[in-house]
């Protein structure tokens, strides 16, 4: 999820907000988590872009909705998708670029 940020202070606290894993590059934020029980892990990633959302209205800032999407990896041939929302509905995508690097 791409996130454009005024201030670099408010990064550190971003991470207390969510239990999934957070990882944050420059002014990009990404959150994850391993699902092992779907449905409840499923439920706990939403509860988590939620509350960052939560935190960005709290902080006047905004996620750049157009930047923000979501990726599925798995070993399974399972093809189903989950709508996660952050203000809108997370574009679904096979592959994502960190630092320039393709996943």
């Amino acid at each position: 999820m791409g996130m454009r940020e005024n201030h670099a202070t408010y990064k550190h606290d971003i991470a207390d907000c969510v239990s999934s894993n957070i990882k944050l590059y420059a002014d990009d934020t990404k959150i994850y988590s391993e699902l092992r029980n779907p449905t409840s892990d499923i439920q706990m990633l939403q509860s988590d872009l939620d509350s960052i959302g939560h935190w960005a209205n709290a902080s006047q800032l905004c996620f750049n909705e157009e930047k923000c999407e979501a990726m599925r990896i798995t070993h399974s041939r399972d093809n189903s998708s989950t709508d996660y929302t952050l203000g809108s509905t997370l574009k679904d995508v096979k592959s994502l670029k960190i630092l320039e690097l393709k996943f």
